[in-house]
């Protein structure tokens, strides 16, 4: 196929949590400022065609089966995922969408990984303009190691020599294996509470960006919960290095950016009695994000409904210990097919740790049972996977029930 991905300049970002998010912020910001912007996440929601993005919105169908049958034909005999066949297709799309769906190709693409980093199809991209790499937390241990330390690493395999990188891990054994990485390979890294920095600034919401150049004012992000800071922070630190290396982006651009920014099922409100709250965290350090933001949200636990599922390769308890101060009582269903747990799995555990549970056989019957048992005055939270929330969006799509 030519090597697309070397047609191509990359913000490659990889992490545990938020990589989604500070790619959203990016393209918000860059967009902002007129830049043409190609993404490329994962999973989606509901649509696969919200994986491959140009200008924010999804690519038709015509063009990414194009792409794909392109794709497919030239692996014929090769041994490869069905994400590495994706990803070829992505990188292909963007390097030749000028003559795809006609006009001008990207000036930048934001790239998330799959899994990890270091074997993930996406490091394929071997000079990116800068690397970035989000929080980091137990999760996927049958592939990427059964300790921090040890999926850092895999996930700091997309560091490049002499190519900037920026990381929201400032301290721990994340930290100390990323640090020790990019002084291996010359990677001039910049971490969080090291090299840049952000901290309230008033009681309006705004908060305020420091680095060596300088600090920032800046608006309340336009993404829900004291995490997003965090994320927004590392896509301020990445657009500043950018604007170093010679790219303009004006400070109103930058504030735009930041108020505007949309991603869907993370900590997503919908109003409503009861209101309700979509939170596609699905592992332990998302799940801890998740509960400090339900401690500023002005709901009794007592008044919230939990509409939960979880795959198999998640640690459920764990998850479950630390969502439970915040909700009343669960409904469980499956998600993910083969990959889900178990109705039955998913009720012992929330009922081992004290909290009435009942099972649905689907998502609609677990929205019914929801709405039912629910107080108006009360919310209802789907979370646990990102599967139950793009079943959650379905619905809500199909009923004409605004998200924001």
């Amino acid at each position: 196929l030519g090597n697309p991905e070397r047609q191509l300049r990359v913000i490659h970002v990889a992490g545990t949590n938020g990589k989604g998010s500070v790619i959203a912020f990016l393209e918000a910001i860059l967009r902002a400022q007129g830049v043409a912007v190609a993404a490329y996440t994962s999973p989606h929601l509901v649509r696969f065609n919200e994986r491959i993005r140009f200008q924010g919105r999804e690519l038709g169908d015509d063009a990414i089966a194009e792409a794909l049958e392109m794709v497919l034909g030239s692996a014929a005999g090769i041994a490869s995922t069905w994400f590495e066949k994706i990803t070829v297709a992505a990188l292909w799309l963007f390097a030749n969408l000028g003559s795809v769906i006609g006009g001008g190709n990207p000036d930048v693409v934001l790239l998330e990984t799959g899994m990890g980093g270091r074997l993930d199809a996406t490091n394929v991209v071997a000079r990116p303009l800068m690397t970035l790499i989000t929080a980091i937390g137990m999760d996927h241990r049958d592939y990427l190691g059964s300790d921090i330390g040890a999926i850092a690493w895999e996930k700091g395999g997309i560091l490049k020599r002499g190519v900037p990188a920026f990381t929201s891990c400032g301290s721990g054994a994340a930290w100390e294996v990323l640090m020790a990485q990019a002084q291996t390979l010359g990677t001039p890294l910049q971490c969080l509470g090291r090299d840049f920095r952000y901290h309230h600034a008033g009681a309006e919401g705004f908060w305020e960006f420091v680095d060596a150049w300088g600090s920032l004012r800046l608006p309340t992000p336009g993404l829900a919960g004291p995490h997003q800071r965090e994320n927004a922070a590392l896509a301020v630190a990445a657009i500043r290095c950018l604007v170093r290396d010679g790219w303009s982006v004006s400070e109103p651009s930058l504030f735009r950016g930041l108020r505007e920014v949309h991603w869907p099922g993370r900590l997503q409100h919908v109003a409503g009695r009861p209101a309700m709250v979509l939170d596609g965290a699905h592992n332990p350090l998302g799940m801890m994000a998740l509960a400090h933001s339900l401690a500023e949200e002005p709901y009794d636990p007592k008044d919230r409904t939990l509409i939960f599922s979880a795959l198999k390769d998640k640690d459920l308890y764990d998850m479950a210990q630390i969502l439970a101060p915040w909700v009343n009582q669960v409904i469980v269903v499956t998600v993910g097919g083969d990959r889900g747990r178990s109705t039955e799995d998913l009720q012992t555990c929330w009922q081992n740790i004290g909290k009435p549970t009942q099972c649905a056989v689907s998502f609609q019957e677990a929205w019914d049972l929801a709405l039912a048992i629910t107080p108006d005055r009360g919310q209802i939270l789907v979370s646990g996977s990102l599967y139950l929330v793009g079943q959650a969006c379905s619905l809500l799509d199909s009923l004409g029930i605004g998200q924001r």
